[in-house]
């Protein structure tokens, strides 16, 4: 919406009769997460498995992602859940795939989490996309596409990694599980802007004013 060209023309006439308050997650439950020991290279995508949202390209860009020991943990139910397990079983992929379905407490899988996988197809309807902001408040990096609302809360190479093709995505992951400083530097930051700036009582202000 905030890209809508009635509101473009406005901000380059220097008018501002709109601003923008984020929709925010009650991160409360999230408060006392910590990084839990796991084995293997956890990448985590939480969000509904349903190609109108999740890339077409999800199990193919995952099966190329250059890390043997990366695990891809998907929570979350959808229609094509069917189709993402047949494309899992085409490409002989199972064992890097753990499909958990709907999941109310995201804590646990945050907890154990390297990379927060969130590739968008182009269409996505996705605006604040609070599982991401929470996936930040958790500390854990996120890569995702330049789609949607979700590339207005990353910022790239500071909080996390926006990429625009399947290739990048890949090899931004196996970037990250080669550089683990870079990894953890992302995380910290995440996790301090996601406190500061979708914090409900930031936004909470923001709309009172």
């Amino acid at each position: 919406t905030a890209e809508l060209p009635v509101f473009a023309r406005q901000a380059a006439a220097g008018q501002a009769p709109h601003s923008m308050v984020w929709l925010t997650a009650d991160c409360n439950r999230l408060a006392e997460i910590q990084p839990r020991p796991h084995a293997g290279f956890n990448v985590g995508y939480i969000g509904a498995v349903d190609f109108v949202k999740m890339h077409p390209e999800f199990v193919a860009m995952c099966t190329t992602v250059a890390v043997p020991s990366a695990r891809f943990l998907v929570c979350g139910g959808g229609q094509d859940l069917p189709i993402l397990r047949r494309q899992i079983e085409q490409a002989g992929a199972q064992e890097r795939f753990d499909l958990r379905g709907y999941v109310e407490e995201i804590g646990p899988v945050l907890e154990i989490l390297d990379v927060f996988g969130y590739p968008l197809c182009v269409e996505t309807y996705a605006c604040a996309e609070l599982v991401l902001q929470e996936a930040m408040y958790a500390g854990v990096p996120p890569v995702i596409f330049a789609h949607g609302g979700a590339q207005r809360i990353v910022r790239d190479g500071e909080t996390g990694l926006i990429v625009h093709t399947a290739a990048e995505y890949a090899a931004a992951i196996a970037y990250l599980y080669r550089n683990e400083a870079e990894r953890k530097r992302l995380g910290q930051n995440a996790r301090a802007v996601a406190r500061r700036e979708f914090a409900p009582h930031a936004a909470a202000g923001a709309l009172n004013a």
